[in-house]
């Protein structure tokens, strides 16, 4: 499933409401979410994407099948932090995996 990875780093100031914030959003988009020890899991059809608060930071990861859904998690994930959070980041710079 996970032929395709990247992921990205942003610095929210209260990541525990944008995480709850992003689960319902996702939850909207049909995923399935799994609350791990530090990580909150999104299983949907055709990939996976997570969020974990690590050292100050908020870490999200996507892997998908192909290409266009990597994307669509990327661009879901964005959209959930613009709609959810008053201080976003100017842009969002994913790493390939």
């Amino acid at each position: 499933m996970d032929e395709h990875f990247s992921e990205c780093s942003v610095y929210p100031p209260d990541q525990a409401r944008l995480i709850e914030n992003v689960s319902l959003r996702m939850s909207a988009l049909g995923a399935s979410i799994v609350l791990n020890d530090s990580e909150t899991v999104f299983l949907l059809d055709e990939g996976v994407a997570v969020m974990k608060s690590v050292n100050g930071r908020l870490l999200m990861q996507v892997s998908a099948a192909n290409i266009i859904v990597l994307r669509a998690l990327k661009i879901a994930f964005e959209a959930s932090i613009f709609d959810a959070s008053a201080v976003v980041p100017a842009e969002f710079f994913w790493c390939p995996g």
